[in-house]
């Protein structure tokens, strides 16, 4: 098992980061964690994205749109069963995004971890 993790900070704007895979591997679980409590409002929202190997095919996503993400309480994010799409080469990279969507007001630190398991 493999876990790979990224700190972003939301400063207002729409964030594209990218994570290093070091390992053939696959993604099996991605859990959020917000320094911020986000609560629900459906004009003003964050969406989080994890792509899969394609780095157009969104694998795993959770938005605030219909539902709080508490502050601090670690959540796993329900992933897409297409598994080709959740296999990464060494040396690949798995695509993370924040998008907003309307004005969201507040800058919350969004912690990713991706759980991996190696591939043969």
């Amino acid at each position: 098992m493999l876990i790979l993790e990224k700190e972003i900070v939301f400063a207002g704007a729409d964030i594209v980061n990218h994570i290093l895979v070091p390992v053939k591997c696959r993604l099996e679980a991605v859990y959020i964690l917000s320094s911020d409590a986000i609560t629900a409002n459906g004009s003003n929202y964050l969406k989080f994205n994890v792509y899969g190997s394609n780095g157009t095919s969104v694998v795993a996503d959770r938005d605030t749109s219909s539902a709080d993400l508490a502050q601090l309480v670690g959540e796993e994010v329900a992933i897409d069963a297409n598994q080709d799409k959740r296999v990464y080469e060494a040396g690949d990279y798995v695509k993370i995004e924040i998008d907003e969507t309307g004005t969201f007001s507040g800058t919350p630190t969004i912690h990713f971890a991706l759980k991996l398991e190696l591939a043969r």
